[in-house]
């Protein structure tokens, strides 16, 4: 289900609780994606969908296919981004293009110690990507090496040493600036050691998918075949058991046993997360971490913690990929996995897109046509008693024209039959038998999902009120069949990850 299909359910029972009146929007949305789905009294199983649809060959999809797809998306909320102004994240997985100034911070005291001038140094050499150029193409996550740079780009925080606050909403073309001190073992001694300011400003920019997505699938992938090694450095998986105190007492996450994480992978405060090098499997250590002041559970905010860690595993990352598949590295797996998620999003979206509809059942078209019908009906009817209008008035005001209207009513209604149909065809082509059963079941998984991500405990009744038992029925259909397009029909060329 939809975000916004979500939305429509949980404004509902707020209604229902707060007496509150439906506005036009709602009535909008419900209408619509009730009306998207719905099957409407056709019977699927008993017609004959070959004459009306021309299913597509997903028996010969390819990887590549996906991979440009996935491609083609990103570039697509690239667009998103940039033609909306919208604001942004910038995660792992992310590539953009930065103009970067980097200045060295110098501080001199006055000798009676009353004043302290500061000056800023320009130092050039990460100001570029060669031949002049602004840095083109930098992936967030690609080289650990450049965590705390990273992390500046990523987190809401002004120097890298203050720990992991919230995520930054960066702007195409609006800068932004933090600090970070540059390890001590840098090879330039100009800036080794030394506190740096960076003024960022990213003028391009192509999402990617956020590594925690996929952090299942690469735990499966380093339990299976990860290659251990002796001491852990930036960039290695570990696996850790830790505690954690703050003034002698538990709390609320303060322990886990068999926690996987990669050094440099965001997942940590930076204190923790760098105390992870150099560690060997079945070392024990204390560390001492200062929670941010502006930390999520106001009573541990801005406090000292003392965690015990103890290395239990310790995985070379990029060996343990080059042993067991045919990445170059770690970063190649994550791109793959990536893409490996996506297509299976995706498959029934493509079989919808590459299928062709020979003709429509009139009688299906007929329904769609009258629920949308209805829905304008409703539609207009709420707006114009909002805004004291004529219905007429009203028509032009949501939809601009009665004839735009006329469209919009024959457009959905041929989008929504075709989905519907394809549906069906798919379902049947994989010999899915879709019970009575099997739809409680999903209701039931579903009333489960609204609880787990909105703290809602809907009842079955309260999602059926807002959608019709045919339109949900396909909803969970379309689902079943991409889980079993899954597992009978992904693209032969995939890659073979082991613990997939």
């Amino acid at each position: 289900m939809n975000e916004l299909a979500l939305r429509g359910i949980l404004k509902k029972i707020n209604a229902k609780e707060k007496k509150m009146k439906r506005t036009v929007g709602f009535i909008l949305l419900v209408a619509m994606t009730a009306a998207l789905l719905c099957g409407c009294g056709f019977n699927y199983d008993k017609e004959d969908l070959s004459k009306y649809v021309d299913l597509a060959d997903y028996e010969n999809f390819t990887f590549a296919d996906f991979e440009k797809r996935y491609e083609e998306y990103r570039k697509y909320l690239a667009e998103q981004i940039k033609s909306n102004d919208y604001t942004f994240a910038i995660d792992d997985g992310f590539s953009v293009d930065l103009s970067v100034t980097a200045e060295i911070i110098s501080e001199a005291a006055s000798e009676d110690g009353t004043t302290t001038t500061v000056s800023y140094t320009r130092y050039e050499k990460w100001c570029f990507d060669g031949d002049d150029k602004c840095v083109e193409d930098y992936c967030l996550g690609k080289d650990p090496a450049n965590q705390k740079f990273d992390n500046g780009l990523h987190y809401d925080i002004k120097d890298v040493s203050d720990g992991y606050e919230a995520e930054r909403e960066v702007s195409i073309d609006k800068p932004f600036s933090f600090t970070m001190t540059v390890p001590s073992s840098y090879e330039d001694d100009t800036v080794a050691g030394k506190p740096v300011r960076f003024t960022v400003t990213v003028t391009d920019v192509l999402p990617g998918t956020a590594e925690d997505e996929i952090y299942s699938e690469i735990n499966a992938f380093f339990e299976k075949c990860g290659y251990k090694k002796d001491k852990s450095e930036m960039g290695d998986w570990v696996v850790i058991d830790f505690t954690a105190t703050v003034d002698g007492k538990d709390f609320d996450g303060n322990k886990a046993e068999d926690y996987k994480v990669r050094i440099g992978g965001g997942y940590f405060f930076e204190s923790l997360d760098s105390s992870l090098i150099g560690r060997s499997a079945g070392e024990t250590y204390e560390v001492e971490v200062t929670f941010p002041e502006k930390y999520e559970d106001t009573s541990i905010a801005g406090k000292k913690a003392k965690f015990s860690i103890t290395v239990k595993e310790v995985y070379n990352t990029d060996e343990t990929v080059r042993k067991n598949t045919d990445f170059a590295d770690y970063y190649e797996l994550k791109n793959a996995l990536r893409v490996i998620n996506y297509m299976k999003n995706k498959m029934m979206d493509v079989i919808v897109e590459e299928s062709t509809i020979k003709e429509y059942p009139k009688s299906l078209l007929t329904q769609y046509e009258k629920l949308y019908e209805d829905e304008i009906a409703s539609t207009v009817a709420n707006a114009a008693a909002k805004y004291g209008v004529s219905e007429d008035e009203a028509k032009k005001l949501v939809y601009g024209s009665a004839a735009a209207a006329d469209e919009y009513v024959k457009s959905s209604a041929e989008k929504s039959a075709k989905e519907a149909l394809i549906t069906h065809a798919v379902k049947k082509s994989l010999g899915i038998e879709y019970t009575n059963s099997d739809y409680k079941e999903d209701l039931k998984n579903y009333q489960l999902y609204i609880l787990y991500t909105t703290g809602y405990n809907v009842t079955a009744s309260d999602i059926e009120s807002v959608y019709t038992r045919d339109a949900l029925k396909i909803q969970f259909i379309y689902q079943t069949c991409n889980q079993k397009l899954c597992e009978v029909a992904l693209p032969k060329d995939t890659p073979q990850i082991p613990g997939q």
